[in-house]
């Protein structure tokens, strides 16, 4: 009885040699496909292709913030123009110096109305480039997995 104990003892052991042994192996090959140099080729063109990612999202932002700024501030230039010639023809018909200080103070209302419209810019091209951040994040994401297939499909 204590012969055939020994002897399924001793197959159990052989057998659990023989799967350490296969999986050193695997890990061994993977090991081995990590030191080849196309996964370093295929990491640099995931890099590369990142990159390019980025300058087009950073110069399609540019663009369209520089379209509505150019769009706001026309409108904001055209209503402050419009404000400026109205004052200029008041300042024109006769009481030069009531008129001068009343144009004063409606220039300074025009130009904090300016500055309102550049602060506004100002942060919705902040939200824009934060748009654009998390834009990047999902976009890298999907390039890493493209990278991922790739080397998986060398192997």
């Amino acid at each position: 009885m204590l012969h055939t104990q020994l002897a399924g003892a001793f197959d159990c052991f052989s057998e659990a040699v023989i799967q350490l042994a296969e999986h050193r192996r695997v890990v061994e090959k993977t090991v081995q496909r990590w030191r080849q140099p196309l996964v370093q080729i295929f990491f640099d063109g995931w890099c590369e292709s990142v990159g390019v990612l980025l300058q087009e999202l950073m110069d399609k932002a540019n663009s369209m913030a520089q379209e509505r700024l150019s769009a706001e501030l026309s409108d904001a230039v055209r209503h402050h123009r419009t404000k400026l010639d109205e004052i200029k023809h008041k300042k024109h018909t006769g009481l030069l110096g009531i008129l001068s200080r009343i144009a004063h103070s409606q220039l300074a209302v025009v130009f904090d109305l300016f500055v309102g419209a550049v602060r506004a810019y100002v942060e919705r091209r902040d939200l824009c480039r934060k748009v654009i951040c998390r834009m990047l994040h999902a976009h890298l994401a999907a390039a890493f997995e493209l990278f991922y297939e790739g080397v998986t499909q060398i192997h």
